[in-house]
């Protein structure tokens, strides 16, 4: 396996410093629309998938943040352009499941 060249190390570690950051805020969110959600389902007297949801999601953010600091403290190129995709891939993973628990919310409480 090829190494990366330097250009896209250095590109990687821009996403990854851009991606810390939105993925931190986002767990912050996730965890923030789990409290609103909670509360309106229980004074509504509903159950409702999305706040188990809310929760994995704000999971893979969470790991989001663990894997980006990892890959921009590692000496390993390979290793980290190899963090780099996986932060990639799990931070759309919870930005499409967040659209997704968007709807559920929408369509079980109002």
């Amino acid at each position: 396996m090829s190494l990366p060249h330097p250009q896209p190390l250095a590109r990687d570690e821009q996403l990854l410093e851009r991606l810390l950051s939105t993925s931190a805020s986002m767990t912050g969110v996730c965890v923030a629309l789990l409290s609103v959600v909670q509360i309106i389902a229980d004074s509504r007297k509903i159950q409702t998938l999305a706040d188990d949801a809310l929760a994995v999601d704000s999971l893979f953010f969470l790991v989001c943040c663990y894997l980006a600091i990892w890959a921009l403290r590692t000496r390993d190129p390979a290793r980290a352009h190899l963090l780099s995709k996986t932060v990639d891939y799990l931070f759309l993973t919870g930005m499409t499941g967040l659209v997704v628990i968007g709807f559920m919310i929408v369509y079980t409480i109002f």
